[in-house]
């Protein structure tokens, strides 16, 4: 048993998380797989292979209530034990003020392998996309999306508004307190009317 149906058959909401991540970073590696070349003929030839693959995977997941209950439980089991804000407000933000120290994790970053054992969705986030991918997600149809929204919750039409009005709020917060703890001292009022400001250092 190879490919998808081996993938379908590891699916397991039980497992501890880090056993759930890499099981979502073995799923992406078949969805970017390389697929064979394309026929000028083939109708679905602009739709690039990713697209393909997860239309074929929602296919197999409609075709076996099985596996799409399992598949569906470890995703939302998995999304459940992850913190959004990670990715939702915290992503792209310094978590440090000293440039050595954020240096140093920026290097980590770029020169180490992630890790699957995290609880913040922007670590996974970051473990699980790859060059290129902008590209394919780009290209999914609205109905493959809401297809995938709906493994993952109840109610795929509707933004998770509580998630992102929290994300929302701590966003702000922290563009508060950049904006609070950036350099240049306090502001100098203007002088007053017909007297002249202090005189400029040669």
């Amino acid at each position: 048993m190879t490919g998808l149906a081996a993938l379908l058959a590891q699916a397991d909401a039980a497992a501890p998380a880090v056993e759930r991540h890499l099981w979502l970073v073995r799923l992406l590696a078949w969805v970017r797989a390389d697929g064979p070349a394309v026929d000028e003929a083939d109708p679905l030839r602009d739709v690039p292979w990713p697209v393909r693959r997860l239309r074929h995977l929602l296919s197999a997941l409609d075709h076996d209530a099985d596996a799409h209950g399992r598949v569906s439980a470890l995703l939302r089991q998995t999304l459940a034990a992850l913190d959004p804000a990670g990715l939702l407000a915290d992503f792209g933000f310094s978590p440090r003020q000293g440039f050595v120290s954020e240096l140093a994790e920026r290097l980590r970053l770029g020169l180490l392998p992630g890790t699957p054992q995290t609880h913040d969705l922007g670590e996974l986030f970051q473990l699980l996309c790859a060059e290129g991918d902008a590209t394919w997600l780009a290209a999914l149809d609205d109905a493959t999306l809401l297809g995938l929204a709906a493994l993952c919750t109840d109610t795929p039409e509707e933004p998770p508004q509580a998630v992102l009005i929290d994300a929302l709020q701590l966003l702000a917060g922290q563009m508060r307190a950049a904006g609070l703890a950036g350099g240049g001292g306090p502001r100098r009022p203007p002088p007053p009317p017909g007297r002249a400001g202090p005189a400029p250092v040669s």
